[in-house]
């Protein structure tokens, strides 16, 4: 009984996610001792997907273990709840960022270059998507897309 009670839950379209793929062997057997993979994620409101399935929202902005600062990556592959990240090289430093003396414009210039390793990533690390325009063979501008602005403007009135 407890068992058919389980599985008509995990069946129920309000199934939670994280319990729905975390579950997805027991649901398919044939897919016993591969990773399950998807095309897209659905998380705090925000779809993020892969770059094979849908450009622009691959690109995304996130907090790596290895660094306090956020840094822009594709979104390479959706395993279950985790996102393999190819992330942006930084610029190289002969070049010049034109951004940098515009502290409130959120752009700033990445190399057009990705890194050959991917890192497994959990959605909460991530901070919004990004836009990124390469106007040179060796530069890409990225413009941070997040809903939150770090800016706080003030009414004039007194």
């Amino acid at each position: 009984m407890r068992g058919a009670n389980l599985r008509r839950w995990l069946n129920r379209k309000d199934c939670p996610e994280v319990i729905l793929y975390a579950n997805l062997s027991w649901r398919m057997p044939w897919c016993l001792g591969k990773i399950a993979t998807r095309p897209t994620f659905f998380y705090r409101g925000v779809t993020f997907s892969r770059v094979s399935t849908n450009l622009g929202n691959d690109l995304v902005l996130f907090y790596p273990r290895d660094s306090s600062s956020a840094v822009p990556g594709s979104i390479e592959k959706i395993e279950v709840v985790t996102f393999l990240i190819r992330r942006q090289l930084p610029l190289p430093n002969h070049l010049s960022d034109p951004f940098k003396p515009f502290i409130y414009f959120p752009a700033k210039t990445y190399s057009s270059k990705t890194t050959s390793t991917l890192e497994r990533v959990d959605p909460s690390s991530v901070i919004s998507h990004y836009a990124q325009f390469e106007f040179s063979k060796d530069r890409a501008a990225v413009l941070n897309l997040s809903r939150v602005s770090r800016v706080s403007y003030t009414s004039g009135a007194s």
